[in-house]
């Protein structure tokens, strides 16, 4: 049984992720992404990733790279708009 992919844009993407933390989102691309083989990406494809899905939703760059590592990701909260 395949799971269902939910949308990462627009009003979806702050239904499902307003008022949680980047931690947790990346945490989940890194155990469920690629659907073909969940849990294959890197800690570094992972971030990249997250980076391409906060752009799409609106969310301007940082001064610096996002780390990967989902303890500072967890400071981040994604909020809502």
């Amino acid at each position: 049984m395949r799971k269902e992919i939910p949308s990462l844009a627009e009003s979806d993407f702050f239904v499902r992720w307003g008022n949680r933390s980047v931690g947790e989102l990346f945490g989940t691309i890194s155990k469920d992404m690629p659907a073909d083989q969940p849990g294959s990406l890197t800690p570094r494809k992972s971030v990249d990733i997250l980076a391409y899905i906060l752009s799409a939703n609106g969310f301007p760059p940082g001064s610096t790279e996002l780390p990967a590592d989902v303890a500072q990701l967890k400071t981040i909260s994604i909020g809502t708009k």
